[in-house]
């Protein structure tokens, strides 16, 4: 029994201890909501958080314009070129990317980490870190636009069986240089925070691209869509350009060419490792889809293309997170870490992807009413789920990516990359008679191996703790 000081017998009855209890539970749902309401407020008044929202949202916008206006390109080129055509705008499409990789050298993450750091309390080497970043780009690219030029013959006879591709090859040199420009002139903006301003350029370049991909498609083919590529990214670079003057103008950073000697030290020990980086996984990417042209022929490689372009799509708007959420957090650098913060970083692209994942499960045949009839076969519906799969291992692959950059730890990265791209190879050579489904399957293992690998190094390295990590 419960002793009652008001009560006659000095014990309280148990209707009148459940009365108590009610009270008490409702008092503390109030104590615990307004708690709730406190910390939600506290979280939006957050400067850094504001940023981080306001960054997002300018990502999120430019990359919604560009690559939407981009999808809708690449389903007219596709519906133009036919399912084989498309195979072979989709290899092209990959050497770029692939050599593109090579060209940057981590000069956007460069400009995006460093930059961050130093325009408000070190301009001068800001300023620094930019020329630096310009004059790599541009050596780099007239590099890879001259390698080319010289093994396009050896690349479209040789490793693609696909001697009528050489000529669209050797178009791809120009597009080569200026994007190698064009990805340092992106990250110096992220560095400087423009993200309005970069939203407006990505619109731009999707505006640009939409009927340059139309026409040239139309009345040239595949040669005209590679040409339309090349103006479109050319067009790009030298709006970006003129954007970055203005707004270092702006925020009162003169950019120093002379003294690249004094910036060498962040290239070996950022840029090098986070350009090899992506490097060690993008041979091995665009490797697997020659295999896949060599056992099963262009039209395989069509599908696969087509199937990824829901996942492109996807992963560029979750990742509009990505640079806001890294120059926020080397511009906060050696103030303590906000746990919140540390969680979206860890999970936002993640959350985002089960957002916009939903409306491809839910209208499964959504490719072919894209595409069209030519694209009408079951392995396209299969090898889109693979993708999506895929997708959503490495968005919250993702988070962790961030991590390991923010605390330097670059050069596991790369050795993760290679494991990844091992991985993919190896495990499409064992499914290479399944065709472009062989290709799905190995895209999934390749990331289940890499977050196995990863997530120990994470927890040893105590590089998060733990209870936003488990």
């Amino acid at each position: 029994m419960h002793r009652c000081e008001n009560c006659g017998d000095g014990f309280a009855s148990p209707r009148t201890i459940d009365l108590i209890k009610q009270k008490v539970e409702v008092r503390s749902e109030d104590i615990m909501t307004k708690t709730s309401k406190l910390k939600f407020k506290s979280l939006l008044n957050s400067p850094t958080i504001v940023r981080l929202l306001a960054g997002m949202g300018w990502s999120l916008t430019g990359e919604i314009l560009s690559k939407g206006l981009l999808f809708l390109s690449w389903i007219i080129v596709a519906r133009l070129l036919g399912k084989v055509g498309y195979g072979e705008f989709g290899i092209i499409r990959s050497t770029i990317t692939m050599f593109a990789m090579f060209g940057g050298l981590g000069l956007g993450l460069t400009a995006n980490k460093f930059v961050a750091e130093n325009r408000s309390s070190n301009k001068l080497f800001a300023g620094q870190i930019i020329g630096m970043t310009q004059i790599f780009a541009c050596i780099s690219g007239l590099i890879l636009a001259g390698l080319i030029l010289i093994f396009s013959h050896y690349i479209s006879i040789t490793l693609l069986k696909a001697p009528s591709l050489e000529n669209e090859l050797k178009l791809t040199a120009v597009m080569l240089f200026f994007s190698a420009m064009n990805g340092a002139q992106i990250g110096i903006l992220q560095g400087l925070e423009a993200y309005k301003k970069l939203a407006f350029l990505n619109a731009i370049q999707g505006i640009t691209a939409f009927p340059l991909f139309a026409l040239g498609t139309y009345y040239f083919g595949l040669s005209g869509a590679i040409f339309a590529f090349a103006i479109n990214i050319i067009i790009s670079t030298i709006l970006f350009q003129i954007v970055i003057q203005k707004e270092l103008k702006i925020k009162g950073i003169v950019v120093y060419f002379k003294n690249v000697r004094d910036t060498l030290s962040v290239f070996w020990s950022f840029s090098l490792p986070a350009a090899l980086t992506g490097i060690a996984v993008s041979p091995f990417k665009w490797y697997s889809e020659a295999l896949l042209v060599k056992f099963s022929g262009f039209g395989n490689l069509g599908i696969f293309q087509a199937a990824i372009v829901i996942t492109s799509i996807v992963i560029a708007i979750a990742s509009t997170l990505n640079a806001p959420l890294i120059s926020i957090a080397a511009n906060n650098k050696g103030v303590q870490s906000d746990m919140k913060l540390q969680y979206v970083t860890m999970y936002g692209s993640w959350y985002a992807f089960l957002i916009l994942s939903v409306p491809f499960l839910i209208f499964p045949n959504i490719l072919i009413i894209f595409f069209g009839e030519q694209f009408n076969d079951p392995n396209l519906f299969k090898t889109s789920l693979l993708m999506m799969l895929w997708c959503g291992m490495m968005l919250y692959y993702q988070g962790i990516t961030r991590i390991i950059m923010l605390n330097n730890s670059i050069w596991f990265l790369f050795s993760t990359n290679i494991f990844e791209g091992l991985t993919l190879i190896g495990a499409f050579y064992y499914f290479r008679n399944q065709g472009v489904l062989g290709l799905g399957y190995a895209y999934v293992l390749s990331y289940v191996v890499r977050i196995i690998i990863s997530l120990p190094y994470i927890y040893y390295k105590k590089l998060m703790p733990n209870k936003i990590l488990f």
